[in-house]
């Protein structure tokens, strides 16, 4: 399990090894899914693609995920989220 003080130090090559894989995540504060109306922070779906940092050394700061099942996408901060279970 990645949990939040790890997920920090993460760099884009360490994410790579994620994308597309089948992960649950959980974040700090609930969302609502637009498809389903459904309010949680635990979610089930992949990692489709990251979101970096404008400077050097280009840093992952958000990850673009899909939620199992939807077709809504999350894009939370790094900093948003708690877990990360593969």
């Amino acid at each position: 399990m990645i949990n939040s003080q790890t997920i920090e130090s993460y760099k884009t090559s360490d994410f790579e090894k994620l994308m597309n894989s089948k992960i649950k995540i959980t974040l700090k504060k609930t969302l609502k899914i637009k498809s389903t109306e459904e309010v949680g922070n635990v979610f089930i779906g992949q990692i489709v693609s990251l979101g970096l940092s404008a400077n050097s050394p280009h840093l992952p700061v958000s990850i673009d995920f899909l939620i199992e099942n939807t077709d809504d996408k999350i894009s939370p901060n790094i900093f948003q989220i708690d877990s990360i279970e593969i």
